[in-house]
């Protein structure tokens, strides 16, 4: 199970065993694929899924946990967040910018019900992550203070 043997991958790493490391991270990508495929995957079995691709820096797989993801929560604000950053980040200008603009358009939602919680548009504005579409007209707009 993938939400099982991720905490052993990161112990493994964090007691400087690569061998070992390598080996469970060899094992995880077959269950995590299986976890993409299942149309019955929960929200942990997917993040646990996007840990290991991320931990084997594997982007196009990262996309798709994360499509997975805010196909399994559609209103969160991060998850769409994080695959536009993604997105961003593998020079993919209009799957970014679309991505955003859900984030904000969620982000936006909750501060309405929630004051107090993270400003994802104002974030948006400086994060690093989103270097390579931040001179697109569409995502300085989407930035813009409302």
């Amino acid at each position: 199970e993938v939400t099982v043997l991720l905490p052993v991958l990161q112990a493994y790493q964090q007691l400087g065993q690569p061998a070992k490391a390598q080996l469970t991270l060899t094992r995880l990508v077959p269950l995590c694929d299986r976890t993409l495929n299942d149309p019955q995957a929960d929200t942990p079995r997917l993040q646990a899924a996007l840990q290991t691709y991320q931990l084997a820096n594997n982007a196009s797989m990262m996309e798709r946990a994360l499509e997975r993801l805010v196909q399994v929560n559609p209103a969160s604000p991060e998850f769409w967040y994080d695959l536009g950053a993604l997105r961003s980040f593998m020079q993919k200008t209009n799957g970014a910018i679309t991505a955003v603009s859900n984030a904000l358009h969620h982000s936006d939602a909750r501060l309405k019900q929630a004051p107090n919680a993270q400003n994802l548009r104002s974030l948006a504005a400086s994060d690093g992550r989103f270097n390579n579409v931040r001179a697109q007209p569409e995502f300085q707009k989407l930035t813009a203070p409302r």
